[in-house]
């Protein structure tokens, strides 16, 4: 698989444009919300560790949001929330990092959620949006911890949309 390169001084400014909080892409409170999940269906594997909710899967947890067609939970041996996967066409993830800051929104064909690592992955026409900057590529890792932005393609360049700065009229004596 050949990938794009980004530079160096691009990846700093995606992870700047991006800041989000250590351990969530998330208000504080959201975290302190109830879980509501509807679906057509649900299976839950207790000794697996699974569960699988199908057919127009809708999560939502205070500002948080997860539409898909799929959506995998999977939990390790202590039942704590190991990783999170969702599929569609696209599947669709938006959240307010801040009260301050507008709603970070992402898809992806695939969004993978790795708990322990804390990197979302997105894959297949994925692209992230915030306040007018977006990035579009085949693959997008975000190292939440980090606040770093990896964007990488095959068959897609990455592309990087960054709006100009609105000026500041409040100086000019209007």
């Amino acid at each position: 698989m050949s990938q794009t390169r980004v530079s160096r001084a691009g990846l700093l400014l995606l992870a700047f444009l991006w800041v989000l909080p250590g351990a969530s892409i998330a208000l504080p409170e959201d975290r302190e919300q109830a879980i509501e999940i509807e679906s057509d269906h649900a299976v839950r594997d207790e000794k697996a560790g699974t569960t699988i909710y199908s057919g127009n899967v809708q999560l939502i947890q205070g500002s948080l949001k997860i539409l898909a067609d799929r959506l995998e939970i999977y939990q390790d041996k202590e039942s704590a929330v190991d990783r999170i996967f969702a599929f569609g066409t696209p599947a669709y993830v938006e959240q307010q990092p801040s009260a301050d800051k507008p709603p970070i929104k992402a898809r992806g064909e695939t969004i993978r959620y790795f708990v322990q690592q804390e990197r979302l992955q997105l894959e297949t026409n994925a692209s992230i949006d915030q306040d007018g900057s977006s990035v579009t590529s085949n693959v997008i890792n975000y190292y939440i911890k980090d606040e770093v932005v990896k964007a990488s393609g095959s068959d897609q360049r990455v592309r990087v949309v960054i709006p100009p700065r609105e000026e500041d009229t409040s100086d000019k004596g209007e």
